[in-house]
């Protein structure tokens, strides 16, 4: 199952649009809690903790502040809200119908997967997009106390107007008021930035670890519960998806090729197809000669998988037996197979970190000895290139954007890699092997490596951006391979391309020499981190 168009599958999180949550389990069946697309269009709004109703979420936000003592322009300062954590802390808030004076400083206990259910029907409060609720949003929610000073301050006259006396005072008041906001307002902010510090700190920890416990268990896929991986196999279910991977004729050719190539080693076996997808390599395998071929997906596209081979002649559960779950929680027709084909790879070859389940499909249904998989090793790649305009339209771009300077977004993008074909004219380098993997041997830790390179520079240029890709083998009796390299024919996984802040120039003959250190992401498991040396920058890329 390979990247598909997009290289970022993320819950939509869109306050207009709506957010959407699939709860279907692994084996299939409906949770009863699924959550379709929820309107989010204007309704009135109830407090989360009394009977008053208001008319959008913004005008309740003030009310709870003062009346509550519920601040959320703060929560999500000292929280760290984001969507997820918000919507855990509003179902939360909903189901347990909390006291607003309740300690919410421990996350375990409402920062669970079982708060992503929701509470209310279209709640207004889970539409509200809390990216929205800006720092400075805080001036403008009265802190409770002050709302009680305001109150004191303001004493009325008999006639029900206010003397002259009692106006200065709450002049007054509200003047020391907005000093003390605006100083509180500054200390927030100030606390966000050294919060982005740390946590920029942290991750420069987790990439120049070198000193892993190799007697640990690594983490994989499997650590990821259900219902936060629904996202990942939903994108899945999307056909355009699909459509790409298999109009990649270098990506499917070679597959068949390779299959049909070796049909004596497929013939009379038991086949296991990880991330069927369509069922096209089961079909492959089926028409080679396996007498039973097993593919598995827990995407809905399994669905669609059923009826193509279906109007290609073959009954579900015969010869082809398609089951939709995921490999490391369902139980599979058979106990152990001969062979396991998969394309799983992603963009940097291990983008999406299926990998893991291929490890774990090897390890647990694989016959051993004599077992055999396809495709079985991998070269990672990387090599240098001199792209002026794409680096102009990256990065140059933010320094004047319809007339208005939005340079200080250009870090933010920069540790994003490109994902596009670098046309061949391009590179100025030599390639160098960053990761041979051999599917045979590797294991979910394999994820996890650091590499030197040295880049021979074949003639003189201003380098831009480092190019990783990777090569495919099948090392049968028939070995077929295929690459995706800028100098050979394009596929859906292009290239990934790590821009350079700025321009280097660099002469022929020159040698280029730098570390690449890849670590899967902590927290968002199917992701990776990316670091590289190289000159005297230390560049840091999130691929997700």
């Amino acid at each position: 199952m390979a990247s598909g168009g997009s290289s970022s599958f993320q819950m939509n999180t869109n306050g207009q649009s709506g957010r959407v949550f699939d709860n279907e389990d692994s084996s299939g069946a409906s949770s009863g809690e699924e959550w379709e697309e929820m309107d989010c269009e204007p309704t009135e709004v109830d407090c989360l903790f009394c009977d008053q109703i208001f008319k959008d979420v913004e005008s309740a936000l003030p009310h709870c502040a003062a009346a509550h003592q519920f601040d959320l322009a703060r929560l999500k300062v000292s929280l760290n809200l984001d969507d997820y954590s918000y919507i855990k802390l509003i179902n939360y808030i909903r189901r347990n119908k909390l006291d607003p004076k309740t300690d919410l400083s421990n996350s375990s206990k409402w920062n669970t997967d079982e708060n992503l259910q929701m509470v209310v029907p279209n709640d207004p409060w889970i539409c509200f997009d809390i990216e929205d609720l800006a720092v400075s949003e805080i001036a403008k929610i009265p802190d409770s106390q002050d709302a009680v000073n305001v109150c004191a301050a303001s004493p009325a006259s008999s006639n029900g107007n206010l003397s002259s006396t009692s106006v200065n005072e709450l002049e007054s008041t509200i003047s020391q008021m907005k000093l003390e906001l605006q100083d509180k307002e500054s200390r927030l902010v100030t606390a966000a930035e050294e919060f982005k510090k740390m946590k920029q700190l942290l991750q420069s920890v987790v990439l120049d670890d070198e000193q892993e416990d190799k007697k640990s268990v690594p983490l994989s896929v499997k650590a990821i519960s259900a219902p936060a991986d629904y996202s990942y196999f939903d994108s899945y279910a999307d056909f355009d998806i699909h459509r790409e991977m298999l109009m990649d004729r270098v990506r499917t050719s070679s597959y068949k090729n390779a299959i049909m190539k070796n049909s004596e080693t497929f013939r009379g076996k038991t086949v296991l197809d990880v991330g069927c997808g369509t069922g096209i390599l089961s079909m492959f395998a089926a028409d080679a000669g396996a007498e039973k071929v097993i593919g598995i997906d827990m995407s809905n596209i399994i669905y669609n998988a059923m009826d193509v081979i279906r109007v290609n002649g073959f009954k579900n559960g015969e010869k082809i037996e398609l089951v939709k779950g995921k490999i490391e929680d369902t139980e599979l027709p058979v106990d152990k197979v001969d062979i396991i084909i998969s394309e799983w790879m992603g963009y940097f070859l291990l983008f999406e970190n299926m990998l893991d389940s291929i490890v774990y499909a090897r390890d647990h249904h694989l016959k051993q000895p004599g077992g055999i998989i396809m495709p079985n090793r991998f070269s990672l790649e990387l090599l240098g290139a001199s792209d002026m305009l794409l680096h102009d339209e990256s990065l140059k771009a933010w320094d004047n954007c319809y007339g208005y300077n939005l340079s200080f977004l250009r870090e933010e993008y920069l540790e994003k890699p490109i994902v596009r074909t670098i046309e061949p004219d391009k590179i100025i380098t030599s390639s160098s092997v960053l990761l041979n993997l051999d599917v045979y041997t590797c294991d979910t830790n394999s994820v996890n490596f650091s590499s030197t390179f040295k880049l021979n520079v074949l003639r003189k240029a201003q380098l831009t951006c480092l190019v990783g890709y990777f090569d495919t083998f099948f090392e049968m009796q028939d070995v077929v391979s295929f690459s995706t390299g800028p100098k050979s024919t394009p596929t859906h996984w292009k290239q990934t391309v790590f821009l350079l802040p700025e321009p280097v120039n660099v002469s022929e003959g020159q040698i280029i020499e730098g570390t690449l250190v890849c670590r899967r992401h902590p927290k968002e498991l199917r992701s990776l981190l990316v670091k590289i040396s190289i000159f005297d920058l230390k560049l840091k890329f999130t691929i997700n």
